[in-house]
């Protein structure tokens, strides 16, 4: 996670990697521009970017690779898995859901590849597994001024795709939204889990998808309003609430994970657990 801080002896705020495990809590600060979005692709190994530039960072040997780098274009979304980091980038902000370019980046070689969909997509919150990209796809229709959204499977080796879920905005209904950071958690290469906020609910609800079965299941329903990310874990899920990271069970138990050590201190919205 990333913990942004007020240093007690300083103006400016300081961004910091915390990794929890059983045996010890690692505080890193970060140095490297990888504050916009990011991703752990195993226990030491962080993937992630700012606006310009992509990178891998080891939180052991402090050792920072840059993947992808570029002054006319901006990163507005990134995912990786072990293998390979997924990143969206467009050279114009405000025509983001009409101009830009999938790429998958190679980890070990630095190979850059652009993937071409068989179809155009508004792309957010895009999550990758070892075999699979899932993302929403988000469509404003100017003439009813409503907002649709739909979850899409592409499949990285044979680039199916498929449509899993679909929400409209005009029924009170999303799956995720622009803001949102970790709304989707790949449980394995055929269990996707994924938030959906639900027509005449106030809190929203996980659903986990069956990539063989092609069935949705109701999982969670989330104890608050309006929450930006999620996690697994074992049988419950991580969320974050007012400077704490909650394990909550199906019966919304709580648990506290980790909590900011200073009153000024707060979590950003995203997590993750691995």
């Amino acid at each position: 996670m990333i913990d942004f801080r007020v240093p007690r002896s300083s103006e400016s705020y300081e961004s910091r990697i915390v990794r929890i495990d059983s045996q010890d809590t690692l505080v890193r600060k970060v140095n490297y521009p990888i504050k916009f979005r990011w991703n752990p692709i195993n226990k030491n190994e962080i993937v992630g970017c700012d606006v310009w530039t992509c990178g891998k960072w080891n939180l052991i040997t402090n050792q920072y690779d840059t993947l992808f780098s570029s002054s006319e274009s901006f990163i507005l979304e990134l995912s990786a898995n072990e293998t390979f980091c997924f990143i969206l980038t467009t050279t114009n902000e405000m025509e983001r859901f009409d101009n830009y370019n999938l790429y998958k980046i190679d980890l070990k070689t630095k190979k850059i590849e652009e993937i071409k969909l068989k179809e155009h997509y508004g792309i957010i919150n895009l999550y990758a597994s070892n075999k699979y990209l899932a993302f929403v796809d988000y469509q404003y229709d100017e003439k009813t001024d409503n907002v649709s959204t739909q979850l899409i499977i592409y499949n990285i080796e044979n680039e199916q795709l498929t449509i899993v879920d679909k929400a409209f905005l005009d029924q009170d209904e999303w799956l995720g939204r622009i803001d949102d950071y970790s709304v989707m958690n790949w449980e394995n290469d055929n269990e996707l889990y994924y938030f959906k906020q639900e027509s005449g609910k106030s809190k929203g609800t996980i659903l986990k998808y069956d990539v063989n079965s092609k069935t949705i299941t109701k999982e969670f329903e989330f104890p608050y309003e309006r929450m930006h990310s999620f996690a697994l874990k074992e049988d419950g899920i991580i969320i974050e609430k007012d400077g704490k990271l909650l394990f909550v069970d199906k019966q919304n138990n709580e648990k506290i994970i980790y909590q900011v050590g200073y009153k000024f201190d707060f979590i950003l919205d995203q997590f993750y657990f691995r």
